[in-house]
């Protein structure tokens, strides 16, 4: 696979694999968490199609040098996703950043 992965004090990053669907899923189930960037795709088969693209992203990062990473607690749980996307048309130049992270985690 490629990618890197980023360690700090309190979260890992890693690009996501097959063994994190579920949890991919779950975050990208929550209307709440994604509205802002992906709209609703808690329908089964809109949080299927789209954990699915945040776990198929290897062709990706060969093109473009990045992609997104699973956001992992200390203890190893899935608690978001981040990731670097080229800039969204009109929206400036060079790559955007964004992140989705599970409702019970913010404010922490």
């Amino acid at each position: 696979m490629v990618g890197i992965v980023l360690t700090t004090e309190r979260f890992s990053l890693r690009p996501a694999t097959e063994a994190d669907l579920d949890g991919v899923k779950q975050i990208v189930a929550d209307p709440d968490v994604t509205k802002m960037l992906l709209g609703d795709v808690s329908t089964p088969e809109g949080t299927d199609k789209e954990a699915r693209k945040w776990i198929d992203e290897e062709a990706f990062w060969q093109k473009n040098g990045f992609g997104s990473w699973g956001v992992f607690d200390q203890t190893g749980d899935l608690v978001g996703i981040a990731a670097a996307s080229p800039a969204l048309a009109g929206l400036g130049e060079g790559p955007e950043i964004f992140y989705f992270i599970k409702r019970d985690c913010w404010g922490k």
